[in-house]
């Protein structure tokens, strides 16, 4: 929509995830949207490692974020348990169904357990390391939050806007592997396999992209 954003640009006005037109949104204006979420996600980290221990945490910190409970947390999302469990298996089972999905979680994990092998102890103090093996988890989170997003006009630029922070996280995760070779600390072997895993995952997602983008028919 290349609307022209400011702070009066509400994405919460009529519920937890919806927003002003959202079936207009084009990927600038979901990754907007998602910027915005990275921003009060920070706050409400801050606000819980502040009032972790106070005995009306949970009021103040909504009463910050500008909540209004319980609605805007439940509402219309909320649903029993087995529900829950059921939603969740299907989720997992349609993820399982997306290949750039299953080459970032084979990444991340091949990625750990070649580092942790490496620095044993140290992996926990090491900020390369650190680097490439929380992005690397990200990138699996971004491809999730995409697919939970949807499919639907008013989602589907959503997911693409996912798929593209996979993508640019995925570099953060290769300039921390790269800087694992330069110190040693990953044979040229180990990070070459490692590089070349993460080359074929950066090709299979920006493939979904492209294919996701074949279903925006209304542009």
């Amino acid at each position: 929509m290349n609307r022209e954003h400011d702070e009066g640009w509400d994405s919460y006005s009529d519920g937890p995830f919806d927003g002003i037109g959202r079936g207009d949104w084009d990927e600038d204006d979901w990754e907007y949207y998602l910027s915005r979420q990275d921003v009060l996600n920070a706050k409400y980290d801050e606000l819980y490692e502040t009032l972790h221990d106070h005995p009306d945490r949970d009021e103040l910190i909504a009463q910050e974020m500008d909540w209004n409970l319980p609605e805007d947390i439940f509402g219309e999302y909320a649903c029993e348990d087995d529900e829950s469990d059921e939603e969740a298996d299907r989720f997992d089972e349609e993820l399982a169904e997306i290949p750039a999905f299953l080459m970032a979680q084979d990444y991340a994990l091949e990625l750990e357990r070649q580092v942790t092998a490496r620095l044993r102890e140290r992996v926990f103090g090491d900020e390369d390391a650190g680097s490439a093996m929380r992005a690397a988890r990200r990138i699996v989170a971004a491809l999730a939050g995409g697919h939970g997003i949807g499919y639907e006009r008013d989602a589907l630029c959503g997911n693409i806007a996912c798929c593209k922070r996979a993508l640019a996280v995925l570099e953060e995760s290769l300039g921390g592997l790269h800087a694992l070779r330069r110190r040693g600390t990953l044979t040229a072997a180990d990070a070459d396999g490692l590089t070349e895993r993460a080359e074929e995952l950066g090709r299979a997602i920006a493939q979904r992209i492209d294919d996701l983008r074949l279903r925006v028919w209304w542009r």
